[in-house]
């Protein structure tokens, strides 16, 4: 939807908030096996079979039936226009790409967390029709710097509009500005020995125009030399006309990372990803007194918020590694960094968050055990006034 005022992507008219789920895939992006293809068409077949068998039971009783009349349905089309008449089964897809969630604000100011592979889909829709905008801008906020959650960003078609370049704004943490540096040169424009270890493209390729804001939190290194940015302090609100935006420090393990709480008018999203409630044996263990004021920091930031978008990669089993994900055997999960679904569920009981999605979803988990995960969530929340589901790549929630 266009935005009547300033001709950019807006919400839905009486909505401040529109959340759009890009990519929601942890670790790094994976595409269906022909296992799980196969399971997906079985289903869709077996739907189909019944749905017209019962039709044509139905029209025999009627005497509407005849030999006459099913091989008219014969035909490619014919049979398409027949299925119409009652769908497709509503199948859920999870997606395959890395972290990319897109806010958009009712003003029309898009806003986008990560910058992982779902920025190509967001990206090709951002810039469709968009040409002749003027001053189109993008405001990025990163959570970390590690690659599933930049990977994308040489695949946007925003970086290469060359008649009318867009504007890239990309908040962060001092290691996330560096990395996107180093490999393209978007701040400095000079070519390092890490430019070309990920891509085979600088920023003389690179049309956009890239400003840095480095968030600072009171663990970040200090400056020493390179490209100076801006800084901003973790905590401290960001203004983007009447919407807020507040980053806040998780735990990742020696990674510094950050969520963000975004607000506008009465509706509120917290997006945080790669954050580990850590479940250490040692309660005096340095990382363990990290992870838990970097949960209480989190639960203050959730309290009463409309929607949530939580890392819940694994189950408290899988993470202490006595049972595996998929068909994997078990490994100890301590210290990489993300969390547990059952943290999740506490979380959103102790917050009182309305609707939550759980993301970064592990690249071995089978799709048939996501189903079935989303179906013991809406068990545990029937009843209660809160909703939890599997975070869906293509998923859009007005607020």
């Amino acid at each position: 939807m266009t935005d009547s005022t300033s001709g950019t992507p807006g919400t839905a008219r009486g909505m401040n908030l529109r959340v759009t789920f890009w990519g929601v895939q942890g670790s790094c992006p994976i595409f269906p096996t022909q296992a799980e293809v196969d399971q997906y068409a079985k289903q869709v077949a077996a739907y189909t079979v019944e749905r017209t068998l019962q039709d044509i039971a139905d029209q025999l009783e009627r005497g509407q039936c005849t030999p006459q009349s099913l091989r008219a349905l014969a035909s490619q089309t014919a049979a398409a226009e027949y299925q119409q008449k009652f769908g497709l089964p509503i199948l859920p897809i999870y997606g395959g790409d890395t972290t990319c969630i897109e806010v958009t604000t009712c003003e029309g100011n898009v806003l986008l967390f990560d910058l992982g592979t779902g920025v190509r889909d967001f990206s090709s829709r951002l810039t469709a029709g968009d040409e002749n905008r003027e001053g189109r801008a993008l405001h990025v906020f990163a959570s970390h710097e590690h690659l599933d959650h930049r990977n994308g960003l040489p695949f946007a078609r925003f970086c290469f509009e060359k008649n009318n370049p867009y504007t890239v704004h990309l908040y962060g943490t001092r290691q996330v500005l560096t990395a996107l540096d180093e490999r393209y040169g978007i701040y400095s424009h000079q070519v390092t020995r890490a430019t070309y270890v990920d891509d085979p493209l600088d920023y003389r390729v690179i049309s956009a125009n890239f400003t840095g804001t480095e968030i600072r939190t009171s663990s970040s290194p200090l400056p020493s030399g390179g490209f100076a940015w801006p800084i901003w302090q973790v905590g401290e609100p960001i203004h983007i006309n009447a919407t807020t935006i507040t980053p806040f420090e998780v735990y990742h393990g020696i990674t510094q990372c950050l969520a963000y709480k975004v607000q506008h008018g009465s509706s509120s999203f917290v997006f945080c990803t790669d954050h580990e409630l850590r479940h250490g044996p040692d309660p005096s263990d340095p990382r363990q007194i990290r992870s838990i004021a970097a949960e209480r920091r989190l639960l203050e930031y959730c309290q009463n918020v409309d929607v949530a978008y939580f890392d819940g990669q694994y189950f408290m089993d899988e993470y202490t590694g006595a049972a595996g994900i998929g068909t994997g055997v078990g490994v100890p999960r301590l210290d990489w960094g993300h969390s547990c679904i059952e943290d999740v569920i506490a979380r959103v009981k102790q917050c009182n968050i309305r609707r939550t999605f759980i993301g970064h979803h592990d690249p071995e988990r089978l799709w048939g055990q996501r189903i079935e995960i989303d179906r013991e969530l809406d068990v545990i929340c029937k009843g209660t006034p809160y909703e939890i589901h599997l975070a869906k790549a293509g998923a859009t929630i007005n607020l």
